[in-house]
C-alpha cells in the first residue's frame, strides 16, 4: 500500500482530545434525548478539518494493520471496503478544503492494491495532476500505475511530458531511463542517462547505466559505471551482483 504521511493540521494532544469529545457527545446523544435549551454551537471549519484528518489517520492505521496481518487479519472484505470508504470520504473533505499533491497521493494509495487494478488510483492521480501539473511525485506515480499494467508507452509518455518542462529534474530522468530499459529501449535509456552530469549521477542512475551498457555490448563501460555505483553505495546489492556477473563475462 502506498502511504505518504502528511503533517497534521493540529497537535496530537488536541486531536486526541477533539476525537474523544466528539465521540463522547455522539454516545450521549444516542443514549438519551437532547434536553431543551439553546442550540449547540456549530463546530468550526478548522475543527472539522482536524476531525476529518484524525478520522482518516485512524482508518488508515486499520488498513495498515490489516495489510500487515495478511491472511491472519480478522477483517472481512466488506469491512475493509467500509474502512476504505470512510478514509476516502474524510480525504475528500480535506481535498475540498485544502487540496495538495500529497493528499492526492494518499487518496490514490488507498486503491493502489485494489483487486480491480490501478484504474481507480490512476483516476485520482490524473485529477491531482490537473490541479498540480508540475508535481514530480504525482507524475511518477501516474507513470508507475501504467507500468504496473504493462502500459509502457503510456508510462513513458507521462514522463516525457513532465521532462519536456523539467529537463533538469535528475530523479525524473532516472525513472524514465529505468522505464526505457525495462521496455528494452536501451539506446534511448543510455542517451537519456548521459544527459545527467556525471557528478549528479546517483548509484541508481549508474546501476541502470551499467545494465544498459552491458545490454548494448559495452562491457568495459558497464563495469566502470557499476564500479562507480558501488563506490557511492557499497551496500548496493544489485549493483554488486551485476558487477560480479560482468567480471565473470569479461573473465
Amino acid at each position: 500500500m502506498m502511504t505518504i504521511l502528511r503533517r497534521p493540521y493540529f497537535s496530537a494532544l488536541s486531536a486526541a482530545l477533539l476525537l474523544s469529545l466528539l465521540l463522547s457527545l455522539a454516545a450521549c446523544s444516542a443514549r438519551q434525548p437532547r434536553p431543551a435549551g439553546p442550540a449547540p454551537q456549530a463546530i468550526s471549519p478548522e475543527a472539522e478539518l482536524n476531525y476529518d484528518y484524525l478520522l482518516y489517520q485512524d482508518q488508515l492505521q486499520r488498513l495498515q494493520r490489516h495489510a500487515s496481518l495478511g491472511k491472519d487479519s480478522p477483517l472481512t472484505p466488506r469491512e475493509v471496503a467500509e474502512i476504505t470508504a470512510r478514509a476516502e470520504g474524510a480525504l475528500d473533505k480535506l481535498l475540498k478544503a485544502d487540496p495538495s499533491p500529497q493528499l492526492y497521493l494518499e487518496k490514490a494509495g488507498l486503491h493502489w492494491n485494489d483487486p480491480a487494478g490501478t484504474a481507480v488510483a490512476r483516476e485520482t492521480l490524473r485529477e491531482g495532476l490537473a490541479k498540480f501539473p508540475d508535481d514530480r511525485m504525482l507524475t511518477v506515480y501516474l507513470a508507475n500505475s501504467y507500468a504496473m499494467d504493462n502500459k509502457t508507452d503510456a508510462a513513458i509518455a507521462v514522463m516525457d511530458d513532465y521532462l519536456s518542462r523539467h529537463g533538469d529534474d535528475v530523479e525524473a530522468t532516472e525513472r524514465l531511463a529505468q522505464m526505457l530499459m525495462d521496455a528494452d529501449r536501451n539506446t534511448q535509456a543510455l542517451d537519456l542517462l548521459k544527459k545527467i552530469p556525471p557528478e549528479k549521477r546517483s548509484p541508481d542512475a549508474l546501476y541502470t547505466m551499467g545494465r544498459v551498457q552491458a545490454s548494448l555490448g559495452m562491457r568495459k563501460a558497464a563495469i566502470t559505471s557499476l564500479q562507480r555505483a558501488v563506490e557511492l553505495d557499497p551496500g548496493f546489492t544489485e549493483a554488486l551482483v551485476e558487477l560480479a556477473y560482468q567480471y565473470e563475462l569479461a573473465k
